[in-house]
């Protein structure tokens, strides 16, 4: 590894089914992030998106950490009708990633969308994070990790 924090990553699969395919699996690569409050949080999985330029942190885990806010944005996915955008703040968040080796990459901040609900899913994005760490992953092979590309 010449000296870089490297953490594996996992793969999770799920089906779906969809008219005009059928069922399909959807793969996603996932990591384990913490984030820091009082105490870090434990270890939570969260998908590695690289759609996202921002990650998005569901209620039940910003409610329960600092954050530094920094304003606030639209949150969209490819609908770009302007009814469907959703009024977001957005934070900066101490954040960890490890797996369950115990390597870990960071403490370092994170921008992040802080979403009103549990109704969405703990994605990490590439702003202040995968930007900085080179991502690797080999779905046929079962092996995925994340390094840091020069410290942090």
């Amino acid at each position: 590894m010449s000296g870089r924090n490297r953490v594996k990553l996992e793969f999770i699969e799920d089906y779906k089914e969809c008219k005009g395919i059928g069922r399909y699996k959807v793969i996603r690569v996932v990591a384990r992030a913490m984030f820091k409050g009082k105490r870090w949080t434990t270890p939570i999985k969260a998908i590695l998106d690289t759609g996202a330029h921002i990650s998005l942190l569901p209620f039940s885990i910003w409610n329960n950490i600092e954050i530094k806010s920094c304003g606030n944005d639209y949150l969209r996915g490819v609908v770009p009708k302007e009814e469907c955008k959703l009024p977001i703040d957005i934070g900066r968040v101490g954040c960890i990633i490890s797996d369950e080796f115990g390597n870990h990459i960071g403490e370092f901040e994170i921008y992040a969308y802080l979403a009103p609900s549990d109704d969405f899913p703990l994605l990490l994005g590439f702003k202040d994070l995968l930007e900085r760490l080179k991502v690797c992953f080999d779905y046929k092979e079962r092996d995925a990790y994340i390094e840091e590309s020069e410290p942090l």
